[in-house]
């Protein structure tokens, strides 16, 4: 009848419907299967002589969701001896999910983060910055995290930022690296002005091509305060001048750490491509080499032999006057 062709017309789309369905569910669970067989080979791994642990792209299922956080937080719990976690060039949210499950790998010596792909960005930031926030802080043992990439990766302010003002109430990380990144004035003041709270972090390494005078002038007052409790700190960039970057120098070479407070500033940096003579006649005259410090890595890209003259004199001074005593 007109009424059973209507009806079973009506069927057809709904078994074609129910078919894609299934296959679509046959196609979940075959991700989650491979998902899971990927989390077991995790846990197999075994790390480098130093507790070391590299995941590229190559390593890491392009499906990873939300979902599987506690099945990867459990296979990097049971590798044994992890002490560092790398993680290379992986997909946005892979990276956010791998921040996630290492932070909360409780209980074990993980204890240094890497990010060094291309790909890390400011949603890798941002959760990395709530990690870091007290609540979530008290379940791991993270002192290390490292941002970096050797051109350019793809982290601005807006990840930045965040990231850093949670340092304001972090008191496990002691070692902070954010390199080869687009980041600027912003993140590095919203940096200065919670290591003015922070007496834990002790190494802070920041690179970042938009940092310009405004972003040392920040770094400059937090080395004049007394609660500055770094023992390294290296910046960089190629947007500052010589001006700025000697107002810096000559507050690293005339602080006065207060003997109460935390400990004394002991290696310093500055790297900028566009620095050069100016810069190094800078130094020389406020005789940071003199000053205390038992590293200086300078980095000027336009000096000439002019230039590496004066601090290599600057240098021999040092030399001379230590054999005096």
């Amino acid at each position: 009848t007109s009424g059973g062709y209507e009806a079973e017309r009506g069927c057809q789309p709904c078994l074609a419907h129910q078919d894609r369905w299934c296959s679509w569910q046959s196609a979940a669970e075959v991700a989650n299967q491979d998902i899971e067989s990927w989390a077991n080979k995790l846990a197999a791994s075994e790390c480098s002589p130093s507790g070391g642990l590299y995941l590229s792209g190559p390593d890491v299922p392009v499906g990873l969701r939300q979902g599987h956080c506690d099945l990867v937080k459990g296979s990097l719990g049971a590798i044994e001896c992890l002490r560092s976690l790398t993680v290379g060039d992986v997909a946005p949210g892979s990276a956010r999910l791998l921040a996630e499950a290492a932070a909360q790998v409780g209980g074990t010596g993980l204890e240094e983060l890497k990010f060094v792909g291309r790909q890390a960005d400011d949603s890798l930031a941002r959760v990395l910055g709530t990690l870091l926030r007290p609540d979530w802080a008290r379940f791991t043992r993270l002192e290390s995290l490292t941002i970096a990439h050797p051109r350019r990766n793809s982290l601005t302010d807006s990840g930045a930022v965040p990231l850093a003002q949670a340092l304001g109430e972090n008191t496990t990380l002691r070692t902070l690296v954010l390199f080869g990144t687009k980041i600027g004035d912003d993140a590095v003041c919203a940096l200065s002005q919670a290591l003015e709270q922070n007496s834990t972090l002790e190494v802070c390494v920041v690179y970042g091509k938009r940092i310009t005078g405004r972003g040392l002038h920040g770094l400059t007052k937090l080395v004049q305060g007394v609660n500055c409790g770094l023992k390294e700190l290296v910046v960089g960039g190629t947007e500052f001048r010589s001006e700025d970057a000697s107002d810096l120098v000559r507050a690293v070479a005339g602080r006065q750490p207060n003997p109460c407070g935390p400990g004394r500033l002991q290696r310093f940096g500055v790297l900028n491509a566009a620095l050069g003579d100016d810069f190094a006649r800078g130094v020389a005259a406020v005789n940071l080499f003199a000053s205390g410090l038992t590293e200086v890595t300078l980095t000027l890209g336009t000096a000439t032999d002019e230039g590496a003259a004066i601090l290599a004199n600057a240098l021999g001074a040092l030399g001379e006057g230590r054999s005096e005593a």
